[in-house]
C-alpha cells in the first residue's frame, strides 16, 4: 500500500510541474488537464492510504467526499476543488470550442498546489 500511495504522490507532483510548464507556454487547456491530474492522483493517494481503490474518476470524487470531506478530515473546499478541476479538465479535453482562460488555469494550479500540500501533510 505505501508504495502505491507514494507513486500517486509522485505522479501528482509531476502533473503539477507539467501544469506550470504548460501554463508558461500559454497551453491553457493542457495545463488545466495536468492540474486536474495532480489533484486526481493526490486524492487517489489518500484513498489508497485507507485501502480504497475506486476504478473511475467519478468514483474517486465520490469516495474522497464520503471518506474525507463528509467526515471532516478535509474541508468541503477540497471536495469542491476536486469537482471543479474535473469539470475544467473535461471541458478542456473534450469540448473543442471551449477557450480556457489563463486566469482560470492560474487559479486551478494554485488550488491544486494547495490540495497536494494538504494531502501530503495529512499523509505525513
Amino acid at each position: 500500500m505505501k508504495l502505491e500511495v507514494e507513486a500517486h504522490i509522485k505522479r501528482s507532483e509531476r502533473s503539477l510541474k507539467s501544469a506550470v510548464f504548460l501554463l508558461e507556454k500559454s497551453m491553457y487547456e493542457d495545463a488545466a488537464s495536468r492540474a486536474y491530474c495532480s489533484v486526481f492522483h493526490a486524492a487517489k493517494a489518500v484513498l489508497a492510504s485507507v485501502e480504497e481503490h475506486p476504478k473511475t474518476h467519478e468514483g474517486v470524487v465520490r469516495m474522497f467526499g464520503k471518506k474525507f470531506v463528509k467526515t471532516g478530515v478535509f474541508p468541503a473546499e477540497m471536495g469542491k476543488m476536486l469537482v471543479l478541476a474535473k469539470g475544467l479538465r473535461e471541458k478542456a479535453d473534450y469540448e473543442p470550442t471551449i477557450i480556457v482562460q489563463k486566469e482560470h488555469v492560474e487559479d486551478i494550479i494554485g488550488k491544486a498546489t494547495n490540495f497536494l500540500k494538504v494531502i501530503k501533510e495529512y499523509l505525513g
